[in-house]
């Protein structure tokens, strides 16, 4: 069930209950669909928290790394993801989906070692050159293993290897394409050793 939180992130919990492992995947706009491959994400025996965040536009955004409605929100994840039972003693992964890929970063190096790993997929670079010195800064906060997979055509494949360039021990998958696409990668990277089927 769909479940509305004061930020206006809504946010539904699927999968295993009492799972040792929480996948929490970020992505903007309606969460209906929550798991892209139920079949395969049951093979993992993951608990997945899928949140829907409300539309963003880091390209135009100047001053992504101050007090914005943009940080705030990043905040709001890290707050809710820490009701989910998300902490350093049960760490969990993070996908970002798109366009909130920089807000997910931003929750993660809030959560600090509670994130442990986190895939990027077909997340653009912001366009204005203050805020792609803020979001390069922030790659070199993040503590979480990264992949970084991207989506369809030039300038998603262009953003995916600038993020690479600006990050310290990434990983670019090889797969490209859609979430559905690269559901078995995402997976197998932020939940290591927990496929059972």
């Amino acid at each position: 069930m769909e479940r509305p939180h004061p930020s206006q992130i809504t946010y539904r919990s699927s999968g295993a209950v009492g799972a040792d492992r929480t996948v929490v995947l970020l992505r903007e706009g309606s969460i209906t669909i929550g798991d892209p491959d139920t079949s395969l994400s049951s093979s993992y025996g993951v608990r997945l928290v899928s949140m829907g965040m409300p539309a963003v536009s880091l390209s135009d955004h100047e001053a992504f790394g101050g007090q914005t409605p943009d940080e705030e929100q990043s905040a709001a994840v890290a707050e809710l993801m820490r009701e989910q039972g998300v902490s350093p003693d049960r760490p969990a992964g993070m996908i970002a989906l798109g366009a909130v890929g920089w807000r997910a970063a931003e929750a993660a190096v809030m959560m600090g070692p509670a994130i442990d790993r986190i895939a990027f997929v077909d997340v653009p670079v912001p366009d204005a050159p203050l805020a792609r010195t803020d979001v390069a800064d922030l790659l070199t906060r993040l503590e979480a293993n990264l992949l970084v997979v991207a989506g369809e055509g030039e300038q998603a494949s262009a953003d995916a290897a600038w993020i690479v360039e600006h990050s310290e021990g990434v990983r670019r998958a090889s797969a490209v394409g859609t979430l559905a696409d690269v559901w078995s990668e995402v997976l197998a990277h932020v939940a290591p050793g927990a496929r059972t089927g």
